[in-house]
């Protein structure tokens, strides 16, 4: 139903749509609004809760002020989105190139810990070609780091017009253990296979990252919650292998910091969102490895 083609138009949403919820970290009520944005806009949050200085906050990698337990963007004007992955992940998993995104409060709701409402309520909104072309971000070159155990790559890939996602992770717990993912990212594929996979934590780390001042609101409805081998969560899991997946839609939400479209290749081993942001800016500093092109 909706596939990346040579030269697609960018593309934005029909009409506004609305989600309320609660920040996962604040504790606090939030809302969010998808607005349409007009071509060549990119996608930028606002804070409308800040009268004197509410952004715009670009979705871009330079603006990442943040990456603890979370993205954090932050415009010149001070304004800062926190918690944005999950959106982004959505945005960038339908081919939504231009979008506002008006926060009441300073971070997005976390809903059920998933993208999957986001990509509903985006899908139920319509999505609009526009008049202008779109363009990618084509790796050409390799783009490697690794940090302690951790390492990430963006390569060509074999696909001609999409991103190939390879995605590892190893955890001590056997409620996790080692799990890896493959896949080809078009958006049938992320609303299916990738949305719906909920961010995951220990119980052992909840009260301490409450003494922080993280993790307010945080509980069984918006999270999986491990304990010692067993998941909490009286439903259970929506995929045996949900840990995996949630990562890559991590990875994914990130990657959309690039501001395109990418056609190449994402390996990750044990990601996170300061390794990606730490990705993405050794790739912008090597102009030599990716150039842009019509997607």
């Amino acid at each position: 139903m909706f596939t990346f083609m040579s030269a697609r138009p960018q593309r934005t949403i029909a009409a506004p749509a609305r989600l309320e919820g609660v920040g996962v970290h604040s504790g606090l009520r939030a809302t969010i609004v998808f607005r349409p944005a007009a071509e060549g806009t990119g996608v930028r949050f606002v804070r409308a809760d800040r009268r004197h200085a509410p952004g715009p906050i670009p979705a871009r990698v330079e603006a990442v002020a943040d990456a603890r337990l979370g993205t954090t963007l932050r415009s010149p004007d001070g304004a800062e989105a926190a918690t944005v992955e999950h959106v982004l992940a959505a945005v960038f998993g339908l081919g939504i190139d231009n979008l506002e995104i008006v926060l009441e409060g300073p971070e997005a709701p976390i809903m059920d810990g998933s993208a999957r409402p986001y990509a509903e309520a985006l899908l139920a909104s319509g999505l609009h070609d526009q008049a202008v072309p779109a363009e990618a971000i084509e790796i050409v070159q390799p783009v490697f780091l690794e940090q302690a155990d951790r390492r990430a790559a963006l390569l060509p890939g074999a696909q001609s017009e999409a991103l190939e996602l390879s995605v590892g992770i190893v955890f001590d717990d056997p409620a996790i253990g080692t799990q890896s993912l493959e896949l080809l990212l078009t958006p049938e594929v992320f609303l299916t296979e990738i949305a719906p996979a909920r961010t995951f934590g220990y119980l052992r780390d909840w009260a301490p990252m409450q003494r922080q001042g993280r993790g307010l609101g945080s509980s069984l409805e918006n999270s999986i919650v491990i304990d010692a081998g067993r998941v909490l969560n009286q439903e259970g899991l929506r995929f045996p292998d949900e840990f995996v997946r949630h990562k890559a839609l991590d990875l994914i939400g990130d990657l959309a910091l690039l501001g395109a479209p990418i056609i190449g290749r994402c390996e990750a081993q044990r990601p996170g969102h300061a390794l990606t942001t730490a990705l993405m800016q050794a790739m912008l500093a090597q102009p030599h490895c990716w150039r842009r092109r019509p997607l």
